[in-house]
């Protein structure tokens, strides 16, 4: 699916070590710049797991755990990271759900600086 077609009108997305993204425009942008980037020199996994989803009326979010593996296409070394992420929905006008917020941190490791996504 289109990444604009998941996201709201408003939609912000708060990553770590980037600015804030806000509006649909924006952050699709961005998600498309972030992955190419990424998949162009990496190969990368990631496992979503969700601690707790709740639905309130038009609005909905999931909270959780993830965990991702990243290896550099020309070889090196694989980084495992992992993190918290909570995504807030709202249900749009053709009562579909929009990603409204997006917010992801990562976990702090024990030997090495926080790595950036980018």
């Amino acid at each position: 699916a289109d990444i604009a077609e998941m996201l709201a009108e408003d939609a912000v997305i708060m990553v770590p070590s980037q600015p804030v993204q806000e509006g649909k425009t924006a952050c699709a942008a961005f998600v498309c710049d972030v992955l190419t980037g990424v998949l162009e020199q990496f190969n990368r996994r990631i496992a979503y797991e969700s601690a707790e989803v709740r639905v309130i009326g038009d609005v909905a979010f999931d909270r959780g755990n993830f965990s991702f593996t990243i290896s550099p296409k020309s070889g090196g070394d694989t980084t495992q990271e992992t993190g918290k992420y909570l995504f807030l929905y709202v249900r749009a006008l053709d009562r579909s759900w929009k990603i409204a917020r997006a917010i992801v941190s990562l976990d702090e490791r024990d030997n090495e600086q926080p790595a950036s996504l980018t």
